[in-house]
């Protein structure tokens, strides 16, 4: 392709792996690839830059808060007034994250082909480059103004969000979202072309580590960046209760308050089973720590409204390794149903979730694995899914 594409982002590489995915199938069409963002800690810079070794991909910052020079101890305060602001009623572009003006300058100075915008901010970013003649395109990762409950809605710019969505739908060269429902719901929302639709998810492992154990211990595995209530688990944690005739061991990866911790722990009143938690790893460490459990969960909400019609993260990682899934019943998980049939469990309600838990046996795990894998890496493996991309971005930016 040869040409130059900006990706505006404003959160740290390691972060967010769709942005270094993309970043990456988009390096293998020739094209001279930059990622514009934003510093913020030093630690997930380091991995930023482990990530990009051996890439041909610039990576460049419009704003460094790192620093405590003037700018940058301005720029801070500025995000803390424009939240306090939009929270009494005045919408402005601050409460969006650090420097914006900053990343629209830096972003017109590249004078990229084309742009693709991640996220709250870049969205905005993004609908100025198109009234400065750019071509724009707009990863919807999220339905930024359907994805928080009402209470935290208030240090949002929600108005200033919708005509960003609506400019972007309407406007942008390309928009891509992660699922068919959200694409659907988002389209008929602004009375705009449906979205085109690039799947979340990740390359499949080569070879699957031979970890089965002869226990009939049923090892489950939950993952997310913050371990916490809304999502899920207090729910699953009754529903062992219930359960006599297995064994379960509940895994929880990511960061939680000892609070929580403690809460969780109590309720489970069947000694049965247990509750482990573990640390957060890095994103590159995931699917291999996955082969070492039996099935993942993803007990998503259908609230907020982004909620129910996302596809979560997890469910692709799950897949990728051959995990069979435990799975909220969302308008998004649910369409992946029609793929993966009885490969994937689902629940409404709290009995129905016991009900399955009860009827798991280990043994028809063992032999779901591989055919879960056939299914992921005919239809949903990031190779195939790259492609797409990469031509539609190639349609798009000649």
């Amino acid at each position: 392709m040869g040409k130059s594409i900006c990706i505006i982002t404003h959160q740290h590489l390691c972060k967010n792996p769709r942005v270094f995915k993309e970043a990456s199938a988009l390096e293998k069409t020739g094209a001279k690839v930059t990622i514009l963002t934003i510093v913020y800690n030093q630690a997930l810079l380091n991995e930023d830059y482990q990530l990009l070794k051996n890439k041909k991909i610039t990576y460049t910052f419009y704003h460094n808060t790192l620093t405590n020079h003037i700018s940058s101890l301005k720029n801070k305060a500025m995000v803390k007034l424009g939240r306090w602001m939009n929270s009494v009623g005045f919408e402005n572009k601050w409460a969006l994250g650090y420097a914006p003006s900053l990343c629209l300058k830096k972003a017109l100075k590249l004078k990229a082909d084309l742009y693709i915008c991640h996220q709250e901010l870049p969205l905005y970013i993004g609908t100025k480059l198109l009234k400065k003649g750019k071509k724009v395109a707009f990863d919807i990762e999220d339905w930024y103004t359907k994805d928080l409950l009402p209470e935290a809605q208030k240090y949002r710019p929600q108005q200033l969000l919708q005509r960003s969505e609506s400019t972007a739908l309407k406007l942008g060269k390309l928009v891509y979202t992660t699922s068919a429902p959200m694409a659907k719901e988002i389209a008929k929302n602004y009375q705009a072309k449906v979205p085109e639709v690039i799947f979340n998810t990740f390359n499949s492992l080569t070879t699957l580590p031979n970890n089965t154990e002869d226990s009939n211990l049923i090892k489950l595995i939950w993952i997310s960046q913050t371990i916490g209530p809304g999502r899920g688990l207090e729910e699953l944690v009754k529903s062992m209760n219930e359960v006599d005739n297995n064994c379960f061991e509940l895994n929880l990866r990511g960061n939680t308050s000892e609070d929580y911790k403690l809460m969780l722990l109590k309720s489970l009143k069947n000694h049965k089973h247990r509750i482990n938690f573990l640390p957060s790893i890095p994103n590159v460490d995931i699917q291999p720590d996955l082969t070492n459990y039996d099935i993942g969960l993803a007990l998503e909400p259908n609230f907020p409204p982004n909620k129910d019609l996302t596809i979560s993260n997890k469910i692709f990682h799950y897949l990728s390794v051959g995990l069979p899934v435990i799975a909220s019943a969302t308008q998004g998980q649910l369409s992946l149903k029609e793929d993966f049939k009885d490969l994937l469990f689902y629940y409404g309600h709290q009995n129905e979730l016991s009900q399955i838990l009860s009827s798991i046996q280990k043994g028809d795990l063992r032999t779901r694995k591989e055919e879960i894998l056939s299914i992921f890496r005919e239809k949903h493996d990031w190779q195939i899914v790259e492609k797409k991309l990469q031509q539609l971005i190639n349609q798009n930016i000649s």
